[in-house]
């Protein structure tokens, strides 16, 4: 692709990359190709530390999208005209197929599984590569009490110890079930959220 940029008479202004970037980017298949082609265009006419400020500061996409989409708008597999049916609109599905082979592109396209709907799963069984499985989360603990009755015997224990009226095993016993039970709580949490990390990452492009 580099040995195709024409270089602008004039140049142009950061602003104006960061209109016509942002136009381009994710409409179509094409305009993830035009994308790739004016972010190599602007970085070869900007001054030097404009582009890596440019997006940063302007685009909405970081770094490493900006680079992985200048590799699928040069990936000659990619840029066959007669491979842009079958192509999915979606730049991260594309940067993975910049990277198959000849041959393992080749094959996608003979035995469909390059299509317009195909996912990253599909291009990494192209590939050879067995996708991570998901890690198996455990069970909850279940709870002995609901979070309002852990208030109530908190103030319960308060108002007793304030009149004497509880021994102090009591007490004792009522706070180590109160902590074994903030600790399934949080348990409970830390569950929910590594298994909403884990399938946002599995969506989300690596930086």
């Amino acid at each position: 692709m580099r040995g195709n940029i024409v270089k602008l008479t004039n140049s142009v202004g950061r602003e104006k990359w960061v209109e016509k970037i942002s136009a381009a980017w994710r409409e179509t298949v094409s305009s993830i190709f035009e994308t790739g082609n004016l972010l190599e265009a602007a970085k070869a006419e900007l001054p030097h530390g404009e582009w890596l400020k440019m997006i940063k500061d302007e685009l909405p996409f970081g770094r490493n999208v900006a680079q992985r989409l200048m590799i699928v708008a040069e990936n000659e597999n990619l840029r066959n005209g007669a491979h842009a049916p079958y192509l999915p609109v979606s730049w991260m599905t594309l940067y993975e197929l910049s990277k198959l082979t000849e041959e393992q592109f080749g094959n996608g396209i003979e035995t469909k599984v390059i299509n317009p709907r195909m996912e990253r799963k599909d291009v990494l069984a192209l590939r050879g590569i067995e996708p991570k499985k998901k890690e198996q989360v455990a069970p909850a603990r279940p709870l002995k009490r609901t979070y309002e009755e852990c208030l109530m015997i908190v103030e319960q224990a308060a108002f007793q110890t304030a009149f004497e009226y509880v021994e102090i095993d009591r007490l004792n016993e009522f706070v180590a079930e109160l902590i074994e039970d903030i600790k399934g709580l949080a348990e409970e949490v830390a569950r929910k959220r590594k298994g909403m990390s884990d399938e946002d990452h599995s969506t989300r492009e690596p930086a």
